[in-house]
This record gives C-alpha cells, sequence and structure tokens, in this order.
C-alpha cells in the first residue's frame, strides 16, 4: 500500500496499523510516542491511532501502564470523554497502540488565542460537562493529572460544539482498578504540566486523589476568565516553587469584573491546603453551578458617597438681578455722600442748561455725626436712569442718610439731614438710553 505520510518507526514508512488501520496522516507527536489519523479498512471510518514507540514499549512497566490505563479509558463510557475503540500491538513495528474516535474541531487551547478572555456563561458552557465526566472518571479510580486546555477538545458534531476530556496518557489508576501498586512513578517522565499541577503534585506525592484534578480544573477556569493564570515564573522549577509555597492571586482582583459568587467558586479549587480545597469535583461542580451570573462584580474600592445637592447652590437669573441692584443702589449712595461731604460749605448751583443730567449740590454744613446704620434694601425693580437734585431747604436732621428712587413726576423733595441728598428719578426722555446703571455728573 502507498503511504500517505512520511512518518516511521523504528525507519519503515507507517501505512498499516494493527492490520486495518490504515495511515493518513500525522496528528501529533509526543514523548511516549505518535498519534495518527486512519481509516479502518472495514469500517470506513476515520479514526485516531496513538501509537506507542518501540524503544518505550520495550519498558515492561511504561507498556503495561499504557495498556492499563487504555482499558480503564475504555471502561469510561460518558459523552464528554472520549471513546476508546480498540487497542493492541502491531507485530511488524512491535509497536502498542490505541484506536480512539476522530473528533474534529480544535482544543479550548486554540480557542483561547482566538478569542482571549471568556465570558462566564460560555466559559460554564464549557467546563460543567468535563467536570461532569471527571467525576465519572474519579468514580472509577482514575485521576487525570494532566488536565489543561489543550487536553479538552471541543468537538464539532451534528448536535453543536461538545466538550471532549482526552489524553489519558499519565492518568493514575487506583490499585483497586488496575493493581497499579506495583507501577511506581519514574524519574524524569512527565506526569502533568507545571503550569496546572496541584501542591502535592509539585511535591511528589504519590497518594494523589480527585482533589489534585480539583485544583488543575480550577487554574483552568481562571485561565478562561481573566486571560492569566494564578502562578507564573520563568522555569518550571521557579512555576512549581510558587505553586506550592505561594497562594495565588484573588481572581476577583484580577478580573473584577467577574461576578462575585463565580470568583469565591474558583478560589474554593485553588486553595494549595488540600484539606480546604473541594473535597470531590462533584462538590466543585455544584458551587459553579449554583452561582448567579447576575450578581454584581466584587469591588475593592472605597464607596464614595455623592455630594448633597444642597453643598452648591447657584444663584438663579432673578437673584442675581436683584445682587446688582442693590449693589448700584449702594454705589449710588456712597457717591452721592462723597460728593456731599467734598462740597459741603459751598453755594448751591443750577443745573447746567448743556446737558438734561442730574447734578450734586452742597448743603448747608450741620453738625450731625457720621452715619452709622447700613442703608435699607432696596426691592428688587427694575433700574431707571438716577438724577442727583438740590433740596430746596436744609432739611430737619434724621437719624440716617437714605435713598429715594421715584418713577413719578419731579416733586418737592422730602426733609432730609444736612448730609443728606435726595435722589429722584425723572421720566425718561426720548434722548435717553436708559442702560439700568446710575449717571453721576
Amino acid at each position: 500500500m502507498t503511504s500517505t505520510t512520511s512518518e516511521s518507526v523504528q525507519g519503515a514508512p507507517v501505512d498499516l496499523i494493527g492490520g486495518h488501520y490504515r495511515v493518513v496522516r500525522t496528528l501529533g507527536k509526543g514523548g511516549m510516542g505518535t498519534v495518527y489519523e486512519a481509516e479502518n479498512t472495514w469500517t470506513k471510518r476515520h479514526v485516531a491511532v496513538k501509537v506507542m514507540r518501540p524503544e518505550v514499549a520495550r519498558d515492561g512497566e511504561l507498556a503495561s501502564r499504557f495498556m492499563q490505563e487504555a482499558r480503564a479509558t475504555a471502561r469510561l463510557a460518558h459523552p464528554n470523554i472520549i471513546d476508546v475503540l480498540d487497542m493492541g500491538q502491531d507485530k511488524e513495528l512491535g509497536a502498542l497502540y490505541i484506536v480512539e474516535e476522530f473528533l474534529s474541531g480544535h482544543d479550548l487551547r486554540v480557542h483561547m488565542n482566538v478569542v482571549g478572555k471568556i465570558a462566564p456563561r460560555e466559559a460554564l458552557e464549557i467546563i460543567l460537562p468535563v467536570m461532569e465526566a471527571l467525576t465519572e472518571a474519579h468514580a472509577h479510580g482514575i485521576v487525570h493529572r494532566d488536565l489543561k486546555p489543550d487536553n479538552i477538545f471541543l468537538a464539532e458534531t451534528s448536535r453543536g460544539i461538545v466538550p471532549t476530556l482526552i489524553d489519558f496518557g499519565v492518568a493514575k489508576i487506583a490499585p483497586s482498578e488496575s493493581g497499579e501498586a506495583s507501577l511506581k512513578t519514574r524519574a524524569g517522565m512527565l506526569m502533568g504540566t507545571p503550569s496546572y499541577m496541584s501542591p502535592e503534585q509539585g511535591r511528589g506525592e504519590a497518594t494523589l486523589d480527585g482533589r489534585a484534578d480539583v485544583w488543575s480544573l480550577g487554574v483552568v477556569l481562571y485561565e478562561m476568565l481573566s486571560g492569566t493564570r494564578p502562578h507564573d515564573a520563568l522555569t518550571p522549577v521557579g512555576l512549581i516553587a510558587q505553586i506550592i509555597y505561594q497562594d495565588p492571586k484573588p481572581l476577583a482582583e484580577v478580573a473584577p469584573e467577574l461576578p462575585a459568587g463565580l470568583s469565591d467558586a474558583v478560589m474554593g479549587a485553588l486553595q494549595r491546603d488540600i484539606t480546604r480545597r473541594y473535597p470531590t469535583m462533584q462538590a466543585f461542580h455544584d458551587a459553579l453551578k449554583s452561582c448567579d451570573l447576575d450578581r454584581g462584580a466584587v469591588s475593592s474600592a472605597p464607596r464614595v458617597d455623592p455630594p448633597e445637592e444642597s453643598a452648591v447652590v447657584l444663584p438663579t437669573h432673578r437673584s442675581w438681578r436683584s445682587a446688582w441692584l442693590a449693589l448700584i443702589a449702594a454705589l449710588g449712595l456712597g457717591g452721592a455722600l462723597l460728593l456731599a461731604t467734598l462740597m459741603r460749605g459751598g453755594e448751591p448751583r443750577d443745573d447746567p442748561p448743556s446737558r438734561p443730567a442730574a447734578t450734586a449740590t452742597a448743603l448747608p454744613p450741620v453738625p450731625i455725626s457720621p452715619p452709622q446704620v447700613a442703608p435699607p434694601p432696596v426691592a428688587p425693580q427694575p433700574v431707571a436712569p438716577v438724577r442727583v437734585s438740590a433740596a430746596p431747604t436744609a432739611p430737619p436732621p434724621r437719624p440716617a442718610a437714605v435713598v429715594t428712587t421715584r418713577r413719578a413726576p419731579p416733586r418737592a423733595a422730602r426733609a432730609r439731614p444736612a448730609s443728606s441728598v435726595t435722589v429722584e428719578a425723572p421720566p425718561p426722555r426720548a434722548s435717553e438710553v436708559t442702560t439700568g446703571v446710575p449717571v453721576i455728573e
């Protein structure tokens, strides 16, 4: 048969595996072996064939682990776990192989690289079915030990996108399932990915249980929601040291826009103390499912009450007008008093014939004390041009100077103290322009 791939095992081209799996293309390669897309020559179904490298298969312990893990996975009949269809050893190649269903789509890592952070609802739609699959695996004594976005496949099916858990290549099988007590972890074997390892995995503990997967899936969800991992270092050794000795940064600080309950639920899976972590994957699943995604996000910023509306009152148009009227009246009074003081002792003058403007006249001196009382407030009203006219006779003394503004025709002014002046407003003439500002000559 003609090979459609350039891959080879022990230098021989790989055309047919197990007698009836024709190789189509290479899907991936790893330290333990290679994964191919192949076609079953009998059924014409496309499958994925994982072939263990012959030099690795010669290690009896590793070969036993490979086959035991394949048998355990085959017993996990769950819609969100990849289906193992066949297994065996190719006599010509001398290699062990596992046949799995062929999935179309892409893994979660590719999806995250495209979209970045994933919205909470979409993240839970992906992760909750995977947690249900892991609950099933844990019930059979299988701990995945290598949970990461690369091993969560988003399979495209006629039913839509189906999150599928793949690659149980480094899974831990409970002794009750396979007698794994004699299979010890060997130095240099990859038993997980450092970024997603639990603290107990980083310490090399042999007695792992499902809580290691709880931690790893918590890291995956943390990364999905925030776009970053809870620990980061330049080297794998430094990274594992951080995981063992440093608490992860709270998700609420990294992604404060997330609902409070969701952030707390994720952090419950990332407790370094295993006794404080969720005891089972089902407990983690239930905590996430009960989150209210419509609740507000956590905020560490202090609350700032808005200022009271009465703290600052802007003046209205009417209040500004009243203030200007009061100011104009005060200036008119002050100018009149100043002119009266400077011209005290002189003779009254007639109005100049050239201008119909008001004139200031000095009144006979009268010994009185300077006024001590502020002028009374002037009621708000439109301002007319102001003129100052002389009083005809010396008025009797009064306690304070006042200003009187009238619109009526000129008539005799009321009696005022010697230092007082009378302010009158004659009817406007056709040649005058009313500006609202007093004119004092």
